[in-house]
């Protein structure tokens, strides 16, 4: 409980739990709550400027950490042979849990993790901040110290580069776990420089400090705001108030520049690798088909089998053929026959009504995907029957899966499919169902 107005140097030490009987020596204590709004304060005009002392800010130096300025100081507005005034205790309030900062940020309050992870989780980092703003007879309000139009927001320091942002004003703040600042080192864009949702680019341990400023940062910037303060540091026993911490980004590799589409099978498309070499592991790329080439460029000079990769360095993709579309002539049940090779792309289910329905198939690469939409229900099993194209003169095993919907009707993926040129291999499947009004059907065929 706060002390009264009316007060004997006993109430004083007993408040604080000191014996000491002289008066400026009791008025310098260390165990005074600095964050009670009466306490002893430096002032100039010797207790003319009380409780708000010479500076105006309560005895608190914000731009050095909040520390307390006592009486009998030589700077900071205060006098070498200033006395301590017994009366300054008027109001005092000793306990932490009753007078402490009313802008601050409770490490129990925080969704904090020490490794972010931008491509997978966990990739966010979210603090909450309070401001108490009711009226008090014990607590330093923000508005008391000039601070309510100041902003809010973070400094973050790694790779040799320092940076700041703000999210909102101090007078936006209440004293409930609602308001945040959120950073977020998710991949958003793997063109030209990668870059994070809301975290400026880069891998590797980042500190990180909670700041008052009195201008706005809307962006991440290198440009330091106006009049920056740090977050209060202390605990009251229960809670502890924190500004500052660390967290590390994780290594990470992406081939980014963009997606490698081959039109015709000559020349080469390379890919910029961004990524930390810190604590990564040595590997290799390899590749599944004979007509890719993969190799690793640091500018044009050949990498084998990189211990580690460097930002910047390339993934050089070679192709020296092109798999054409894999189907010619699949038939969907008995007699109703519908062709489909290079040129293409969709058509209409021949034959009896009863099957009415539209057919699409796409290309890309050595992959073929048919989709049959369904109109009405058949009376007959569904039976598709594949040839192959262009596939090169030997057999090229072909996977084939058959889905209705999300539904995997059929899976054959050991390459008992095998195709060549000239129509000379066909693969007959037959569903043991005859078709689902509404439905569609997925045939993918892939190179095994």
């Amino acid at each position: 409980m706060a002390l009264g107005q009316s007060i004997t140097d006993n109430d004083v030490r007993g408040a604080l739990g000191v014996s000491i009987f002289d008066i400026f020596t009791l008025c310098t204590q260390s165990v005074i709550n600095k964050w009670s709004k009466y306490k002893p304060v430096r002032d100039a005009g010797f207790g003319a400027n009380w409780p708000s002392g010479s500076s105006g800010k309560y005895g608190l130096n914000l731009p050095t950490n909040w520390d307390y300025l006592g009486p009998g100081g030589g700077s900071e507005g205060g006098s070498p042979d200033e006395p301590g005034r017994l009366d300054d205790f008027r109001g005092y309030e000793h306990s932490k849990l009753l007078a402490f900062p009313s802008i601050q940020c409770r490490d129990t309050d925080n969704d904090l993790n020490a490794i972010l992870y931008p491509s997978n989780t966990p990739y966010l980092q979210r603090w909450y901040c309070r401001a108490y703003r009711s009226a008090s007879s014990v607590i330093i309000l923000p508005s008391d110290l000039g601070l309510d139009s100041y902003y809010v927001g973070l400094k973050l320091s790694f790779g040799g580069a320092t940076w700041y942002k703000t999210f909102g004003q101090v007078s936006s703040l209440d004293f409930t776990k609602n308001w945040n600042i959120l950073v977020s080192a998710e991949i958003v864009t793997w063109s030209g420089t990668p870059a994070y949702s809301n975290f400026p680019y880069g891998t590797g341990q980042c500190d990180w400090q909670l700041i008052l400023c009195s201008t706005a940062a809307a962006a991440w910037t290198n440009g330091a705001p106006s009049d920056i303060i740090y977050f209060p540091a202390d605990t009251d026993g229960t809670n502890t108030f924190i500004t500052s911490g660390s967290f590390t980004v994780h290594d990470w590799i992406k081939l980014s520049d963009y997606d490698m589409v081959f039109s015709a099978a000559a020349g080469y498309l390379e890919s910029i690798v961004y990524c930390s070499t810190a604590n990564l592991p040595a590997f290799t790329i390899t590749d599944n088909a004979s007509w890719i080439t993969l190799a690793v460029y640091d500018g044009e000079t050949l990498i084998s089998n990189p211990a580690l990769y460097a930002p910047g360095m390339k993934v050089r993709v070679s192709v020296s053929a092109l798999a054409t579309a894999c189907i010619v002539s699949p038939e969907v049940g008995v007699g109703q026959d519908w062709t489909l090779d290079g040129a293409y792309t969709s058509g209409s289910l021949a034959g009896a009504a009863s099957r009415s329905g539209t057919a699409t198939v796409t290309s890309e690469g050595e992959d073929a995907v048919i989709s049959v939409d369904q109109g009405n229900a058949g009376s007959n099993q569904l039976t598709f029957a594949f040839r192959s194209i262009d596939l090169g003169a030997g057999d090229t095993p072909i996977d084939v899966v058959i889905k209705r919907g999300s539904t995997t009707v059929f899976s054959d993926a050991t390459g008992t499919f095998v195709g060549r040129d000239g129509f000379t291999k066909q693969y007959t499947v037959t569903i043991n169902e005859t078709g689902i009004a509404g439905e569609t059907y997925t045939v993918t065929l892939t190179r095994h």
